[in-house]
């Protein structure tokens, strides 16, 4: 029924159109482009009927190009409404409101079509707007995720970090003098056991009490921590001489097999150094 309802109005728009006076005066409407008006008005209802919403419009187009009339607009607000060409329709029908004869009662009803239509029109194009701010937010995603990515792979395939600079000291010649501390912290320790040694011989049989004669097994702690001190000094003195000639003389470049170390040695009868290196 609608469709012949269509059909009819069309059909009657395009006959007042051909009929009215001023496509009469109108000098372009010859026959032949009457004729053709006509024929693109018959494809567009069969295309109506068909469901070719798309087709209609566009032969409903042509008609009206020929002939000018603003009735033919209403047909092709009715197919691109049908063909969901909302925002589309809505300017043909709006034009169709604004150029054609429409009567009150009628103009009124597709008035309030046209501002549903076009309330249509704008939820329409917030979707729209919508769904093109998640496209680019998914893009945007898409990107710093890709960003991400490419950054831990560089980090990954980054050459290591350069080595740290040399101190400019050889690290064996630092150990060698903290071991000339050592040693004459040694020096220092048996220098004052051997003071205090010395002191307590003197007042038994020494030069405090010249009676009495110091037996050999009895200076015999004296002289071991004599000896001790005395190498203990030596030591260190060599100690510090190696060190100052490992830190400054040798380069500051070392491998984990650099080694340096240092001995001293006593006995009752003797004492010694012991010293050795890797390098």
């Amino acid at each position: 029924m609608l469709r012949f309802a269509l059909r009819f109005a069309s059909l009657f728009s395009l006959v007042c159109a051909l009929a009215s006076p001023a496509a009469a005066q109108d000098e372009a409407l010859d026959p032949d482009r009457r004729a053709e008006a006509q024929a693109h008005f018959e494809a567009g209802t069969a295309a109506f009927d068909t469901g070719d919403y798309a087709r209609a419009a566009a032969e409903f187009r042509r008609a009206h190009a020929l002939t000018g009339h603003p009735d033919l607009l209403f047909n092709v607000y009715s197919a691109l409404e049908r063909g969901g060409v909302l925002a589309e329709a809505a300017e043909a029908l709006e034009r169709y409101l604004e150029e054609g004869d429409v009567e009150p009662d009628r103009r009124d009803a597709l008035s309030a079509r046209l501002a549903r239509l076009e309330a249509r029109v704008a939820e329409e194009r917030a979707a729209q707007a919508e769904a093109e701010l998640e496209r680019e937010r998914a893009a945007r995603d898409a990107d710093q995720r890709e960003e991400r990515e490419e950054r831990l792979t560089n980090r990954d395939l980054a050459p290591p970090p350069p080595p740290e600079p040399a101190s400019g000291v050889h690290p064996a010649g630092i150990g060698v003098l903290i071991g000339a501390g050592v040693l004459a912290a040694s020096f220092g320790v048996f220098a004052g056991l051997s003071e205090a040694e010395d002191a307590s011989l003197a007042s038994e049989c020494g030069r405090d009490n010249p009676t009495t004669t110091c037996t050999e097994s009895r200076v015999e702690t004296l002289r071991l921590y004599n000896t001790v001190a005395d190498v203990s000094w030596i030591a260190a003195a060599a100690a510090g001489i190696t060190g100052v000639i490992l830190l400054f003389a040798l380069p500051p470049e070392a491998s984990a097999t650099d080694a340096a170390w240092i001995t001293p040695w006593a006995s009752p009868v003797a004492g010694g150094l012991a010293a050795g290196g890797s390098f």
